[in-house]
């Protein structure tokens, strides 16, 4: 069952200073969780709570369940929309889109990133967020949701992409990059010391002796207890090549 919620962020000392907000979460306060993520990294794409938050602190802000009597989305964009004129101190827009862009805008964001590159510094700075991201268990699910949700890419896209790729050099590594790599490739772990190993020795073997004698892949996956391209690597020394 979907609950549909006018929810508000606000300050504890002066209440009437709130941002409006909505969601159809089970449990809206995962929708808070989202917002004290990007408040707490400064990437908040409300800038006016964002100043407001960063002058005076999270202890001074509260998550309030404003109304829940909404049946339906198009209700809830309706609520959205009375609460944030009559009570949205913090709102930049008027609400009532359900959090989505339009198309004209979508377009509007589109051509005004066109061309742009992002600093070295920016890259670093986004490249930290995703990976705290990652760690919240709440925001990692949502993410991989997303990703999920993405369509394939179509044929036309795919052309694109390799046109635009055809002809650009890679840099090839450095030597010093090549040191390190080989550094540490050194005391990884081989074979049986390897500790998610399900074979030994003796095992792999035997493998290699029933696969010269004509014995099926298949069956011998079956009766080693693994995947049917792991006896393939046993058997052309991609792996356990020390044997």
């Amino acid at each position: 069952m979907t609950i549909y919620t006018i929810y508000s962020i606000q300050r504890k000392d002066k209440p009437e200073h709130k941002y409006i907000g909505q969601t159809t979460r089970k449990c809206p306060k995962y929708r808070y969780h989202s917002h004290l993520y990007d408040l707490r990294n400064g990437i908040h794409d409300n800038l006016h709570l964002q100043h407001a938050w960063n002058k005076y602190g999270e202890n001074l802000f509260e998550f309030v369940i404003r109304d829940q009597t909404a049946k339906s989305l198009n209700e809830l964009n309706e609520l959205e929309i009375q609460y944030i004129a009559a009570e949205g101190y913090y709102n930049i827009f008027a609400g009532g889109l359900n959090s989505q862009h339009t198309t004209e805008t979508k377009l509007k964001i589109g051509k005004s990133n066109k061309g742009k590159v992002r600093s070295v510094q920016t890259r670093q700075k986004l490249s930290e967020i995703s990976k705290q991201a990652w760690k919240d268990p709440i925001l990692r699910e949502k993410m991989i949701k997303g990703m999920l949700k993405r369509p394939p890419l179509s044929t036309e896209t795919k052309l694109k992409i390799s046109n635009a790729l055809k002809g650009i050099k890679r840099n090839p590594f450095s030597e010093s990059h090549k040191e390190k790599m080989k550094k540490a490739r050194v005391g990884q772990h081989r074979g049986e010391s390897n500790p998610n190993a399900k074979l030994n020795p003796s095992q792999v073997l035997e493998i290699r002796r029933l696969h010269g004698a004509g014995c099926n892949k298949v069956k011998l996956a079956k009766q080693f207890g693994i995947g049917v391209s792991g006896i393939k690597k046993i058997c052309y020394r991609i792996t356990w090549k020390h044997i």
